[in-house]
């Protein structure tokens, strides 16, 4: 792994900034050690703060009474689009609504900045500010539990090393950070029938009819030539620090052969909430000993997980799946997008390209499988959702749905 904390050959996606989005876990590490020496967080009263509007037209928070001086350069920082959102959520009861709080500011940012600064000051509270990269990326409650996204980081590579599994995709936003690992030696080949057309068309070793775009990124290729029918279990770490979600460890599965991920249950959750902060400068440390308890858990979770015994019995749940064929593939694509949030009409043909790509019959795991490699060409947040339903549509829980939309369909084109 690489510790040198020095990024400067370490660039986003779009080739330019700090590391954002997929990567290795070396490329996430080293973004995070940077980040721990790059950040500041500190409590103050929101008296003594205020919202104005920059020479590009951005909104900025600065010092409005010099207490808070110490913890502001003269012209304040930017506030990215996520913390501006908090601003509002907590400037009023009830928040003011996020699609709201960006047309406003677009239509009329300086009456906007008047309007929050006043809302700041009327209704004071003490407010945890995260500063990153000379840029507000968060605006909390005093009594935010912090959770460090390093710390996470080396919880979870320390579990991956105990039980010798792989990282298999890192990732990290301003406002998550993510890593899933794979057991490579526990695993189970599925008894998936291949046609013809599957034998003398498709490519079966590790990763073969997956995203290669997207795999390029990851650690997937140094898998190599493997069956491509076998599942291994994964285990999935997210965390925020920035109020977008708490702390998790989720227990998913991988399938080989298109790299595909779903996720089975949460076992871990943590909420940042804690105790109150006092005013001033918020330490990395103090953050630490709020720690210790989430990676024991997460410690006894990984255990539990990764042992052959609950494997087999994951496997076994999607023998049914695998049976349903599904007589009208189309119908059962509508059906899919319509219930997951994270899915649109667009993204209709290439689902069904997936659907039917997978080897064997057009079965109700298939199409969750199907779902799953779809998450492979989104960004890291809205994969997350569609891995999550992947898992349902392959466990057959969308069954009674599709059923009656064929029955409907069958009807209607008799």
């Amino acid at each position: 792994m690489n510790s040198n904390n020095n990024t400067s050959s370490i660039q986003g996606e779009h080739g330019k900034g700090n590391f954002k989005g997929r990567g290795r876990i070396d490329q996430i590490v080293t973004e995070l050690r940077r980040q721990t020496d790059a950040r500041h967080d500190f409590v103050l009263d929101t008296r003594d703060l205020a919202v104005t509007v920059g020479e590009q037209g951005e909104p900025r928070m600065i010092a409005h009474q010099s207490s808070a001086a110490d913890f502001f350069p003269r012209a304040g920082y930017p506030l990215l689009d996520q913390a501006l959102n908090q601003v509002g959520n907590r400037a009023v009861s009830g928040g003011i609504p996020t699609r709201f709080m960006r047309r406003v500011w677009d239509a009329n940012p300086k009456r906007t900045a008047e309007f929050m600064t006043g809302l700041m000051h009327d209704d004071p509270k003490r407010r945890l500010v995260r500063v990153l990269d000379d840029n507000v990326r968060a605006f909390l409650s005093q009594s935010y539990k912090c959770i460090d996204n390093l710390d996470i980081a080396e919880q979870a590579l320390k579990v991956a090393m105990e039980h010798k599994a792989i990282p298999i995709e890192a990732s990290v936003s301003d406002s998550h950070m993510r890593l899933r690992f794979v057991s490579r030696e526990i695993g189970e080949e599925l008894q998936r029938h291949r046609t013809q057309a599957d034998a003398d068309g498709k490519s079966w070793f590790a990763g073969g009819i997956g995203s290669q775009d997207a795999l390029r990124k990851v650690a997937a290729q140094s898998w190599g030539e493997m069956p491509g029918d076998t599942i291994h279990p994964a285990l999935g770490f997210k965390n925020s620090e920035t109020g977008h979600g708490g702390c998790d460890l989720d227990g998913g599965i991988l399938l080989g052969a298109c790299f595909n991920l779903a996720w089975v249950r949460q076992m871990v959750h943590e909420v940042h909430l804690g105790g109150r902060l006092e005013e001033g400068l918020f330490t990395a440390g103090t953050a630490r000993k709020h720690a210790d308890l989430i990676y024991s858990k997460i410690t006894d979770a990984s255990n539990a997980y990764f042992t052959e015994e609950h494997f087999k019995k994951l496997v076994a749940s999607y023998e049914d799946a695998q049976s349903n064929v599904l007589r009208a593939p189309s119908v059962a694509v509508k059906v899919a997008v319509s219930a997951c949030d994270s899915l649109n009409e667009s993204d209709m043909d290439n689902l069904l390209s997936y659907f039917c790509e997978q080897p064997g019959t057009l079965s109700e795991f298939n199409l969750g499988q199907g779902i799953s490699r779809m998450a492979q060409d989104v960004e890291p947040n809205r994969a997350s959702d569609i891995e999550w339903f992947a898992n349902q549509v392959c466990e057959g829980k969308l069954s009674k749905e599709i059923e009656r939309a064929t029955v409907k369909h069958a009807v209607q084109t008799a």
